[in-house]
């Protein structure tokens, strides 16, 4: 195993303690009141991991497009949303504090990143698992790459579908209309379908056209964004149960895990298969 490949999984493996160790000092407070050490990991660890990851599966530069183009898309949203209310299904106002960017959170800016970052990873983590390349001009299969995009966009949104009631339960963000679904509105899962369809869109149409793999890479450790997920999941789903939205918590958990357990199986097989 590569040094680059050792430094990822150590950091998800660090991320796992981490969450134990919150775990066991009764974390019941929401992961953005940064009052502990392990809170501040258990914030900073997912950035990281997925800054590097990005840089190191793709050639650097991509992994920096990627970022800047998932950034740059969540941040206009955000601002359209705050100012107009269309974008999102609702007026809605941050109580997250610290640094921001035109009235939004930097931490939010990042986590868009985080986000889009793993819809597009575990989408071509199940390419790998079924002995397939992401498309590209030489294959002439640019037919594949709108169902990619939206399968994208769908496991994005399942993490807001699970990670917004539980915030605004919070504190972190208040929906002045309410909504529908623990209060959130609908709306809202729209307008993150659209932010991680286009940028996985425009990215995904990039590499069609200008394929550059990684050749060296080991896509094992197309593993690690899945598991990321998954640990997502658990601790959001803890965190649900914590503060009394048990049926949020069900229903966060039978939209994610799921499609992290296929995942593990495809990768257990495509293993198997190779010997």
């Amino acid at each position: 195993m590569e040094r680059k490949e050792k430094i990822l999984w150590g950091l998800l493996v660090l991320e796992f303690v981490v969450f134990i160790k919150s775990l066991s000092e009764g974390l019941v407070m929401a992961p953005f009141v940064l009052d502990s050490i392990s809170k501040v990991l258990l914030v900073s660890l997912p950035i990281v991991l997925f800054i590097l990851h990005a840089a190191w599966t793709l050639p650097i530069s991509r992994g920096i497009a990627f970022i800047l183009i998932a950034v740059t898309t969540g941040l206009i949203f955000e601002i359209i949303g705050l100012e107009s209310g269309i974008i999102f299904g609702g007026y809605y106002e941050y109580y997250l504090g610290g640094w921001t960017m035109f009235k939004v959170p930097l931490l939010v800016v990042l986590f868009w990143a985080v986000f889009i970052y793993s819809g597009y990873c575990i989408t071509t983590s199940f390419l790998y698992w079924l002995g397939k390349d992401k498309p590209n001009k030489k294959q002439n299969n640019l037919y594949l790459l709108a169902p990619l995009i939206l399968l994208d966009g769908l496991i994005v949104v399942t993490i807001d579908l699970f990670l917004d009631p539980l915030f605004v339960k919070l504190g972190a963000w208040k929906w002045l209309g309410g909504g529908a679904y623990f209060d959130v509105p609908l709306g809202n899962f729209f307008g993150w379908f659209m932010v991680a369809i286009i940028s996985t869109g425009i990215f995904r149409l990039f590499e069609y056209f200008k394929d550059k793999e990684v050749k060296t890479l080991n896509k094992s450790l197309f593993l690690t964004p899945v598991l990321g997920y998954g640990l997502l999941a658990i601790s959001l789903a803890i965190l649900g149960l914590q503060n009394q939205m048990r049926r949020l918590s069900i229903i966060g958990s039978l939209l994610i895990l799921p499609i992290v357990i296929i995942n593990i199986a495809l990768f257990i097989r495509r293993k198997i298969r190779a010997g």
